[in-house]
């Protein structure tokens, strides 16, 4: 068996947010051939599986929250890895004076639901691209079951550009600059190559058969670790780690190399 796990934006889709018919064509040929799929994303589980909807029944998995946790396309949780909640009012608190002008928003995952305390355009744009439940924290506070995947901070490219956490913070998390305008918080044992080795360890697959796809550096670890395609609009910083730089996500690059170097055979 075989494993491709694949990123969302940059990789799959482009600005449309929509899967083209090529990619779905050379998905469903993946699972077909009964080997598995895995959407590895800083998305939520509905924020992902939205696009596994598409496909074909079949070896389908979710990596969500840049790898705090893992679940099969029914919703059974694999693994979990959570932040502690302190973390999130301690950002809260040194970012207060952009909260307070409304120049940053800081929110967070409860498992499949997400929390905020302001509700900014940043949460009615999670809201709507992810098909996420709302959880309003200042009526509903955090409780000791409560799971935190990941602690969001959205904001403009000047003022994310600006925005240096605590020390803190940074050595005893995983904080990844997704791209220029969020900042993404997880445990600090969370990343998209953890998700994909816990879920390589689960199907019983060997290395050699993983391969996986990005463009940005939250997907920088599991394209240096794995079989890694870069795409031709991933940063140089991928590029350099990719086993293979293919054609860009609009120009289909993801079917291009289904079809033609990973040379994937329908057996």
């Amino acid at each position: 068996m075989k494993l491709f796990v694949f990123d969302v934006d940059g990789t799959l889709v482009g600005i449309s947010q929509r899967l083209r018919k090529k990619t779905i064509e050379a998905l469903n040929s993946i699972l077909d051939n009964g080997d598995a799929i895995a959407i590895a994303s800083g998305r939520n589980f509905s924020g992902i599986k939205k696009y596994l909807e598409k496909l074909h029944d079949g070896k389908k998995f979710l990596i969500v929250a840049n790898g705090a946790a893992l679940y099969d396309y029914e919703g059974n949780n694999i693994y979990s890895l959570c932040v502690d909640d302190k973390v999130l009012f301690d950002i809260r608190n040194s970012l207060s004076y952009l909260i307070n002008e409304k120049k940053a928003s800081i929110y967070c995952y409860v498992e499949n639901d997400l929390g905020y305390f302001e509700y900014t355009r940043w949460i009615i744009n999670e809201k709507v691209a992810n098909r996420i439940s709302t959880r309003n924290l200042n009526k509903n506070p955090l409780t000791i079951n409560d799971k935190i995947f990941k602690i969001m901070i959205a904001s403009g490219k000047e003022v994310s550009a600006q925005i240096h956490l605590e020390e803190d913070i940074i050595n005893n998390n995983h904080v990844v600059r997704s791209n220029a305008f969020f900042i993404e918080i997880v445990n600090k044992n969370a990343d998209k190559s953890y998700g994909v080795s816990k879920l390589m360890e689960y199907l019983g697959i060997d290395k050699s058969d993983v391969y996986t796809f990005g463009d940005a550096g939250n997907d920088y670890l599991m394209i240096k670790n794995f079989n890694g395609i870069a795409m031709g609009n991933a940063t140089d910083e991928i590029k350099k780690v990719a086993k293979y730089t293919t054609k860009s996500v609009l120009e289909n690059g993801v079917a291009y190399t289904i079809n033609n170097i990973v040379k994937y055979q329908k057996s």
